[in-house]
């Protein structure tokens, strides 16, 4: 089975317009939140680590 990778945004400084948010936090929260139903679904997954940038991210990814 293949093996997904989630890799939410690296975009720290992209502010939200509603509550204070930005683009970083409020995709790093989707994919917690997904994490879950992935492992209940028996999906195997990996993620970027949110303390890198995106090239960090795309290495990762490869």
């Amino acid at each position: 089975m293949p093996i997904i990778f989630l890799s939410p945004s690296t975009q720290e400084f992209n502010p939200y317009l509603t509550e204070g948010k930005n683009e970083e936090l409020v995709m790093n929260q989707l994919a917690n939140a997904m994490e879950p139903y992935l492992r209940s679904c028996g999906i195997r997954f990996v993620r970027n680590d949110p303390q890198r940038n995106v090239a960090g991210a795309i290495a990762d990814s490869n």
